[in-house]
């Protein structure tokens, strides 16, 4: 093979990984994999890529194919393995997920894309002390990196990362304390921080600045010093880092099944000010009349891994949802053209995003809402937070946090309402919609 050839194959690999990571448009990022596997069909690193962008487009059968066959060519790559567990765990099959991992893991002990893989799997089926464990093997420099310059990088590299559970620190210390991961992981987390903070010691919290005002609000978070940047004199007083995610198994709380309650954020109206100085005359009109409202996200975030499984296609909401005498306000960025079509071709949804710019404004329509309706997104976090009577549309395979049956202790006023078969939303919209009429009917 040519060396202009191996450089245009190289160049669709990494063009094909930002269309799946971080654009978030998987069926391109096909397209271009198939190109790249027929050109190179010996390829391990193509074909398990492949295998995963089958996966993200919710075809099965490819991907199984795909991860097998990067198997026979390299049984020992780390990618390959963990996307073959993937695949496994995505159709309900965690025994044969959980023994490949481990077999994996035994062989290549600083696997720590493995141990992460195997922590997601453990916590799902409910093995919460194993996963909290195995889930210290994520990848935690990159929040150092986004909110630290490269001088701040390097100082916060040579402070210690907390190792030990924090109720067995022998002094009073100061603790920087990461956010992570997505915006409905650092609403869930953040209750821990009231808990270390009780045990003396002085909590920074780093957060995104997309949610600085609503935690800057929470009564639960006032002894906390909320920041979006660092400073020299906040890393010179510090004693130990650590990451937002990591807090229940420094704390030993899910190994205990003590989770605390959830944050408390309870906002006057005051507090909405900004937003509600926004708002046109027509959405003043929809927010105050006696029509029952109720906040809805079907979709969320496009380059999240797992967004096939969690979000729903437009058309199922205008078949279960096509309710009248409600007012639908939808809560999220409408990505796609078939999510602008629907809310626009609808009466009585309307679209909110354009006054939406932090969680404090999402905050001011949640508290205006009879009800939430949602998918696995961070709606669900801040409107459960806010304890607001909310309706969680889950699939089959969910996300760890919520388990594969029965309900949650994570937010009391927070209902599951769980795919009965796999990748069909038949059962939860049904009952959501029996739901809204009996609200209705009640009005």
């Amino acid at each position: 093979m040519d060396n202009d050839l191996i450089f245009k194959v190289n160049s669709n690999i990494e063009l094909a990984k930002q269309q799946l990571y971080v654009t978030g448009n998987k069926s391109y990022a096909l397209e271009i994999l198939n190109d790249c596997v027929l050109i190179k069909p010996s390829d391990y690193n193509i074909w398990q890529l492949l295998g995963s962008a089958y996966l993200m487009n919710k075809n099965f059968d490819m991907s199984n194919m795909c991860f097998k066959t990067a198997l026979q060519i390299n049984s020992d790559s780390i990618e390959a393995n963990c996307g073959m567990a993937w695949y496994y765990s995505e159709v309900g099959k965690f025994k044969k997920a959980k023994k490949l991992l481990k077999q994996h893991i035994s062989s290549n002990k600083d696997s720590k894309l493995a141990k992460f893989y195997l922590s997601i799997i453990e916590k799902l089926t409910g093995n919460h002390k194993s996963g909290d464990r195995l889930y210290e093997n994520r990848e935690k420099l990159q929040w150092l990196r986004k909110y630290s310059n490269n001088k701040f990088y390097e100082r916060l590299k040579k402070i210690p990362e907390l190792k030990i559970n924090i109720k067995n620190l022998n002094s009073k210390k100061t603790i920087i304390v990461f956010s992570e991961q997505g915006y409905g992981d650092q609403i869930m987390y953040a209750r821990y921080l009231k808990k270390v903070n009780a045990l003396g010691h002085k909590v920074i919290f780093i957060v995104n600045e997309k949610l600085y005002d609503l935690f800057s609000n929470s009564k639960d978070l006032k002894n906390i010093i909320i920041t979006e940047k660092l400073s020299s004199n906040l890393i010179n007083c510090t004693d130990f880092i650590t990451y937002q995610m990591s807090l229940p198994y420094l704390l030993e709380d899910n190994q205990n099944n003590c989770t605390p309650p959830p944050l408390s954020i309870q906002l006057s109206e005051n507090k909405f000010e900004k937003v509600n100085n926004k708002l046109s005359s027509k959405f003043h009109n929809l927010l105050n009349n006696d029509k029952l409202k109720i906040g809805i996200a079907w979709s969320g975030r496009p380059s999240q891994p797992r967004e096939i499984f969690r979000s729903l296609n437009p058309s199922l909401i205008e078949k279960f949802l096509n309710i009248k005498n409600v007012n639908f306000f939808s809560l999220q960025q409408l990505n796609g053209s078939a999510n602008i079509e629907f809310v626009y071709e609808n009466d009585n949804y309307h679209d909110c995003s354009k006054y939406i710019n932090t969680f404090m404004d999402t905050a001011f329509f949640v508290n205006k809402m009879d009800m939430i309706i949602s998918t696995c997104t961070s709606l669900v976090h801040l409107s459960g937070s806010m304890r607001k009577n909310t309706y969680l549309l889950l699939s089959r395979i969910p996300d760890s946090r919520w388990g594969l049956r029965g309900s949650q202790k994570i937010y009391p006023s927070v209902k599951l309402l769980r795919q009965k078969k796999l990748n069909n939303w038949h059962y939860p919209l049904s009952e959501i919609r029996k739901i809204i009429k009996e609200k209705l009917a009640d009005l």
